[in-house]
């Protein structure tokens, strides 16, 4: 190995480790103080919550010197994603909705919404949803499934999306924008609120793939899921990403 991509490496998994020490602080002094009283409120977790999603993001959207981005695969790049997500309706079926920040550090003006039937069972939902993306100034169509399996020590979830099925958009460089998108996620129980797993987030799009695997570290608070993870993909700059969702 090179000494620029050891010094890479290095710089990657000191902030990695600085992320990870902090949140995992505030996260057991959170869970111990919520055992030992019972009387905490949705806003104080939403405090909490707000206060580590901004430190976060305010350090994964640092500059990246000239230096770093000349490295091209050898580097990482830093991307944050919002989430909220709400239901209307008791029972087996329901109505839910999405909001989304598509990837906050890249592209704020991106963002993404859905909505559709919401169908739940024991310890599993599927949501099946019409969505519209919301870029460069156009609305894309996306159909989608979203589901998940919560079980006793392991977890799944799954994201299908087809991008612009009717396969007449285009993005800023003329090129058309259909394709298909899969993310899949899986991952153990640790101790109470703190899960480690794998993910794998796909896209094919007119003959190219990007494709992206690595390890990813979930904390759980309350309605809030604050999931780091850092990819390896198949071309380009490896990803490392910070994901913030809110559920009502």
């Amino acid at each position: 190995m090179s000494i620029a991509k050891y010094d890479i490496v290095v710089k990657f998994v000191q902030h990695y480790l600085h992320l990870l020490t902090f949140l995992i602080y505030y996260v057991r002094k959170f869970l111990n103080n919520q055992t030992r009283e019972r009387g905490y409120t949705m806003k104080k977790i939403v405090v909490v919550a707000t206060v580590v999603l901004a430190a976060l993001a305010a350090l994964l959207s640092a500059p990246v010197s000239a230096e770093e981005e000349a490295r091209d695969s050898s580097s990482v790049d830093s991307n944050t994603r919002l989430l909220f997500h709400g239901t209307n309706g008791d029972g087996p079926v329901s109505l839910s909705g999405w909001i989304i920040g598509a990837n906050l550090s890249q592209d704020p003006s991106k963002w993404f919404a859905a909505v559709g039937p919401h169908l739940s069972g024991k310890n599993w939902w599927l949501d099946l949803n019409a969505g519209a993306l919301f870029v460069d100034k156009k609305v894309i169509f996306v159909p989608e499934a979203r589901g998940s399996y919560d079980g006793e020590k392991y977890d799944f979830f799954a994201n299908l999306q087809w991008i612009d099925p009717t396969g007449n958009a285009v993005d800023l460089n003329g090129n058309f924008v259909e394709g298909t998108y899969l993310f899949i996620q899986g991952n153990r129980v640790i101790v109470s609120g703190v899960q480690f797993g794998l993910e794998t987030e796909n896209t094919w799009k007119h003959g190219t793939r990007a494709l992206s695997v690595g390890p990813q570290l979930v904390f759980s608070l309350g309605k809030m899921t604050c999931t780091f993870s850092y990819q390896f993909v198949n071309k380009g700059k490896r990803h490392m990403w910070v994901r913030a969702a809110f559920s009502f």
